[in-house]
């Protein structure tokens, strides 16, 4: 929420050398100031996706190596729990104290050999071995790579059913448990479901998540990763219907602050202002609007077209803001803007590959007939991909359209 709403990258430093300070004997204490003896693994995965992050919105390589050595004890840790059969984490059943929170709603999800567990994991393994990379661990770099690519093969192997397009929930002391929205939620988010079975994956999601907001099965915190795993398919309309139907259940009773639970009002131990519920002020820039940064100086718009007929927005960058505006309406062609600061660079993806199409950028035609005319344009699986520096650009984008003629009905 800190990069789309303000952009500020110092307090996450602090927290990140805070957080680093906590561990204990490669455990991330679960809470501040103290631990008073629980620890939360996932907690620690995502702050090694945060000191990933961090790099990427500033390139301060020195946060790198001051917090590796925490990063090294962490993922030693993580091993011990490693299954000797499979290679999966087996996370110990009731331990005296927590390890994994998953999500508000879950239980059986934080135990055994869990589908969302090791989809942290696996996600935690390629974002470590990104940040020894960045430091010149090369062998590290390709042992946790390596690891992250057997991990993929066991989670598939032994938690998917390919027959209900589902992951199991967790495989507990020999005994497979019954799918769970969590177990589909992470995997998709963390981008572990093979190509082929992305889409009954997001299906199961749809179809596990409970339709009354008053009895959620997945909780505010988890909401987070069902947006982005619906986004990573296309499905951003589908996302902002659960948005519409959940949060706005929350404005129907009154919220005016992000809450900490879906149903935070009716006891005075949850708090009605808490950081992790604004997922949707991440997601609506992220990936409606769909503008992110993607690096100190660059940048990445694509736009969530099919999503909502119009989106307008910016994007906090130093001193300054990247701006973007898209608009799509029926058979009419669809326009987006786009202004960038001139020290920066980056890509307008259009997410569309209508071999009728004809691109014009700031009024010259760029593509047509399925192929480039100029340079810096060319055609990928997901769409269209134009590279940009910094500046002012109107992009229209023309295709043939069907419209669907309604018969008329007299009387």
């Amino acid at each position: 929420m800190n990069q789309v709403a303000f952009g500020d990258t110092q307090l996450l430093r602090r927290g990140l050398f805070l957080m680093a300070e906590a561990f204990e004997d490669g455990r991330p204490n679960a809470l501040a100031p103290h631990g008073t003896g629980n620890y939360l693994y996932d907690y620690g995965m995502l702050w090694v996706k945060s000191v990933n992050d961090y790099w990427r919105q500033t390139g301060d390589v020195e946060v790198l190596r001051q917090v590796y050595p925490v990063v090294i004890d962490f993922m030693r840790y993580l091993e011990q729990y490693k299954h000797a059969d499979t290679g999966l984490l087996d996370i110990p059943f009731n331990p005296p104290s927590r390890m994994f929170y998953i999500d508000t709603s879950t239980y059986y999800d934080r135990y055994g050999q869990s589908t969302a567990v090791n989809a942290y994991y696996y996600a935690t393994l390629l974002e470590a071995a990104t940040i020894a990379e960045r430091i010149g661990m090369s062998t590290d770099a390709v042992t946790w790579r390596q690891q992250a690519e057997m991990l993929k093969t066991q989670v598939n192997h032994y938690l998917y059913r390919p027959d209900q397009g589902r992951y199991i929930q967790t495989l507990l002391e020999g005994v497979a448990r019954e799918p769970s929205v969590q177990a589909q939620v992470w995997t998709l988010a963390f981008d572990l479901v093979p190509d082929d079975q992305t889409e009954p994956v997001a299906d199961a999601i749809l179809e596990l998540l409970a339709t009354d907001p008053s009895i959620p099965n997945i909780q505010v915190y988890g909401m987070f990763w069902v947006f982005e795993a619906l986004a990573r398919v296309g499905r951003q309309r589908e996302a902002l219907e659960i948005i519409e139907r959940y949060h706005g259940r929350l404005i129907d009773l009154g919220a005016t602050t992000w809450w900490e639970h879906f149903n935070a009002h009716n006891t005075y131990k949850a708090s009605l202002s808490h950081g992790w519920g604004g997922s949707p002020t991440w997601f609506l820039t992220t990936h409606v609007l769909g503008l992110r940064r993607t690096g100190t100086d660059t940048w990445l718009l694509r736009p969530g077209l099919g999503s909502v007929g119009y989106a307008e927005g910016a994007l906090p960058w130093q001193e300054s803001v990247v701006q973007a505006r898209w608009q799509s309406s029926g058979c009419q062609p669809i326009t987006v803007n786009l202004k960038a600061p001139r020290d920066t660079r980056g890509e307008v993806v259009i997410p569309l590959t209508d071999a009728t199409m004809i691109l014009t950028l700031n009024g010259a035609t760029v593509w047509q007939d399925g192929q480039a005319l100029i340079d810096g344009i060319q055609a990928r699986p997901d769409g269209i991909r134009i590279v940009l520096t910094g500046g002012e650009y109107a992009i229209k984008i023309d295709r043939v359209c069907y419209p669907v003629f309604l018969p008329l009905i007299q009387r």
